[in-house]
């Protein structure tokens, strides 16, 4: 029994159904060293284009004993695998890597090795092609099991809220449905709810295009809240969910956390822009009282951090929320376009659906979430209190590229677009809203010049602004063993967050924007269009409350 099980346990691993030997190479074109930018020149992706069926002449290397390929070359490289099947199969095939090509055919990829992604690929029978892309730390690994049925639901990011206790769910949840067919999968249903602590749901799952995947809302209504003894020794309730479709039935079990009154929680909603379901993480106030009105921090992450270990790195505070928006993903595109939308949507989200004092909202994040920071803060400045950017860059051009001032900028389309990630452009949108500023001197991520230069242009004009800069501190720090880490949860930041409440109906108006469809509005005035789209376009309001009058200069 003992082997049988080593066996089995071997097979599932996925080590013996890889390519036994890859080829590899160095990508001579851009990647990661060549920085954020929208185009990286790719040598090997163009002959793939132009001779689909060629086979490279690169340095052979084997996986290890746990199936991973490693070597220098793909810290920004390609590895090419042969594998021969018996026959005509569905696999599914899980690996840390950029992206996929099998037989010429290009599938998704795991792209920052977050454990994500399982997809669905046909082989044919005899000899298979693989080339794979990979962008991080040098190595990666595939793992290939077979398809069984028709369809299933994938082991990776379900996405559940957490219940509260005093409250009952009336929610949603989403899991990612995983298509074996070369047909288009219609008629499968899900169901969901055990009839005791959840209400029992079954709904129709939309089409699921060919070999593809899809990651459908399903409905989560809570009935009561379970038993001691339902609960594991982690505080954990135990759910399923179940996909059907013709002879193929799977099951996946849901682990939904029961958290206490005090204790940060996850929410799942629907979101408007795409109708997705997304998730926020919150920390609620100290002795939470439904009849007062409180604050509201939000916080953005950094780059692969979740929105639940960002809450995490928070005390609990008595006059707020900390609310962490979550950037579709760990990484999503530093806050900007789908971040920046998401964002807002679980501002006004949560506004909504809580008692907040509209004087006193507050934005700030760390790292990637630094930089949401002073992006958010420049595109939308009536809309905060203050900010508080940690360890936070200016903007691709100066952190991605390292480009210098003197750079020339050209003027393509492509460049117009880029308009949107220059805060320092939009500088003066900070005139009256008040600033602070962390960083580590010793920071080895994002230089501390990044929030250096952001202070030399600040003290040239603004007139409430702080700047910490924390002695031989890398990038993130703790300054000791107080609940939270300093680098976010910087008792002088909220002390002086308290010390500023939004004007809401300010007399005098200094705003900027690339694009009105992205940020048009400061306060009560509102840029309708631009005379000359994709320029810079500012406006300054002074109104005399006494006189009756508004003087406007666009």
């Amino acid at each position: 029994m003992t082997i049988l099980l080593a066996l089995a346990v071997l097979a599932f691993s996925g080590i013996p159904n890889q390519p036994e030997v890859w080829k590899v190479t160095r990508n001579e074109g851009g990647g990661r060293r060549a920085g954020r930018i929208l185009f990286a020149p790719d040598p090997i992706l163009l002959k793939l284009i132009e001779e689909p069926d060629f086979v490279p002449d690169w340095e052979e290397v084997t996986p290890d004993e746990n199936g991973t390929v490693s070597h220098l070359s793909l810290r920004n490289g390609w590895a090419y695998g042969e594998y021969e099947s018996d026959g005509e199969q569905t696999i599914l095939l899980e690996g840390g890597f950029h992206s996929l090509f099998v037989n010429g055919e290009r599938f998704a990829g795991d792209y920052y090795s977050a454990g994500f992604t399982r997809v669905p690929i046909p082989l044919k029978s005899g000899v298979n092609r693989f080339f794979v892309r990979v962008l991080r730390r040098g190595s990666f690994k595939l793992n290939m099991f077979p398809a069984e049925g028709s369809c299933s639901i994938s082991p990776r990011d379900v996405l559940i809220p957490d219940m509260r206790e005093g409250s009952l769910l009336d929610s949603v949840g989403a899991v990612i449905i995983l298509n074996h067919t070369g047909q288009l999968l219609t008629g499968a249903t899900l169901e969901m709810g055990d009839s005791q602590v959840f209400e029992r749901i079954r709904q129709d799952v939309d089409p699921v295009l060919p070999y593809g995947l899809s990651k459908p809302a399903f409905s989560l209504k809570q009935l009561c809240q379970p038993e001691a003894n339902e609960l594991d020794e982690k505080g954990i309730y135990k759910l399923a969910v179940t996909l059907s479709h013709g002879e193929t039935s799977e099951t996946a079990p849901l682990s939904m956390p029961l958290r206490k009154a005090d204790q940060p929680y996850k929410v799942t909603k629907l979101s408007g822009i795409d109708d997705s379901v997304q998730y926020y993480a919150v920390r609620p106030p100290i002795d939470f009282d439904p009849e007062r009105s409180y604050a509201l921090y939000l916080t953005v992450h950094g780059a692969g951090v979740e929105a639940t270990g960002q809450a995490a790195a928070y005390s609990s505070k008595r006059d707020g929320f900390i609310v962490a928006a979550t950037n579709r993903r760990p990484y999503g595109f530093d806050w900007q376009e789908w971040g920046r939308l998401a964002t807002l949507e679980t501002l006004d989200t949560f506004i909504d659906q809580n008692r907040i004092d509209p004087e006193r909202i507050y934005l700030t994040g760390h790292s990637m979430g630094g930089h949401g920071a002073w992006y958010l803060g420049a595109f939308y400045p009536s809309r905060f209190a203050a900010i508080g950017p940690s360890a936070g860059w200016i903007s691709f051009s100066s952190y991605g590229r390292r480009q210098s001032s003197e750079e020339e900028v050209s003027s393509t389309p492509f460049d117009w677009a880029g308009m949107e990630n220059d805060t320092m452009a939009l500088v003066e949108n900070y005139t009256d809203l008040p600033i602070y500023i962390i960083h580590g001197e010793k920071d080895d991520n994002v230089p501390v010049e990044q929030s250096r230069k952001m202070v030399a242009e600040l003290e040239k004009f603004h007139k409430d602004f702080v700047y910490h800069e924390q002695p031989g501190a890398g990038h993130w720090w703790d300054d000791g063993p107080a609940p939270g880490a300093g680098c976010v949860d910087w008792k002088p930041l909220f002390e002086f967050f308290r010390k500023h409440v939004r004007l809401l109906r300010p007399l005098s108006i200094n705003f900027k924007t690339p694009n009105p469809a992205i940020s048009a509005s400061y306060a009560w005035l509102t840029i309708q269009s631009q005379i000359s789209p994709a320029a810079l376009s500012s406006v300054t309001a002074d109104a005399e409350p006494g006189l009756g009058t508004i003087k406007i200069t666009a």
